[in-house]
């Protein structure tokens, strides 16, 4: 499983409506919606008036609620995987829905944050993620802020037992010309029911790909619970990084349970050593 496989953009073929329009079910006709790309900002869209509740810290650019709605099809073998989507930003007081059903709000506008959709998820058939953001309120903030889905969103799919959200952290406690000592540490989650015997193997590679270090780690994971697994590697005569020279390396992250591979996060974190 690559990174691409598990984690891919949902940026593509939103359906959009300027105004409330209660279009949180699934069975709701928005073919007459507006068809668009993300990221979104529909405030820059509009005309500004000295009057608009925005004032001239906003740009004099109209408030107001707007919708968004993407339909994503389930194959029927996303069952028993893990099924999340992450928002990078939406600005703001959003409150989201999957197929009607509530998968919960975030208010704050400047934050990333994730949802399960396992639970509401029609396997082999049509699915609409929905989406309520409303910038209504007057003078919000102290610059002109846009609204609506102004960043990435992406779905993961992936084993019941994963790498976690943003469970890969790196460490550098030592670094000299000579050596550099690199802390590696991940987050395995287990959603199945079902205590797992896991092993993580990181892999830290140089810009020509050639690996540099290694190291694995292993230990027990409880049904319904999370554990971090935590290794230490040495990369000898390491390139430094200095605004002259940006050298970075790359770490790739494997997790496995016995012969099985159940999640492969490469190409997605890079480690400076400085």
């Amino acid at each position: 499983m690559t990174i691409e496989q598990r984690r891919r953009s949902l940026d593509l073929d939103w359906r959009f409506n300027l105004g409330d329009a209660g279009a949180d079910g699934a069975g709701f006709d928005d073919s007459a919606w507006r068809k668009l790309h993300l990221p979104h900002d529909w405030m820059i869209e509009q005309p500004r008036a000295a009057g608009n509740p925005s004032d001239a810290q906003g740009g004099y650019f109209p408030a107001g609620v707007a919708w968004y709605r993407k339909h994503i099809p389930a194959p029927e073998s996303w069952q028993g995987k893990q099924v999340t989507v992450e928002f990078e930003g939406v600005y703001h007081n959003a409150e989201f829905w999957l197929n009607g059903r509530c998968l919960g709000r975030h208010p704050y506008g400047y934050t990333s944050f994730t949802f399960n959709l396992d639970p509401f998820l029609r396997y082999g058939e049509d699915n609409v993620l929905a989406v309520r953001v409303d910038a209504a309120a007057d003078k919000h903030t102290r610059w002109y802020s846009g609204s609506g889905i102004y960043r990435h969103v992406w779905l993961t799919v992936a084993e019941a037992v994963h790498v976690g959200h943003w469970g890969v952290c790196v460490t550098t406690p030592e670094v000299s010309e000579k050596e550099a000592t690199v802390r590696l540490q991940t987050t395995v989650t287990n959603d199945s029911l079902a205590d797992c015997e896991v092993t993580v193997r990181w892999s830290i590679k140089a810009r020509d790909g050639a690996e540099v270090a290694a190291a694995e780690a292993g230990g027990g994971v409880g049904a319904n619970t999370s554990a971090e697994l935590v290794a230490e590697a040495k990369v000898m005569s390491p390139h430094l990084w200095s605004p002259d020279t940006p050298q970075l390396y790359r770490l790739d992250t494997e997790l496995c349970s016995g012969e099985r591979q159940l999640d492969d996060v490469r190409l997605a974190h890079e480690v400076a050593l400085l």
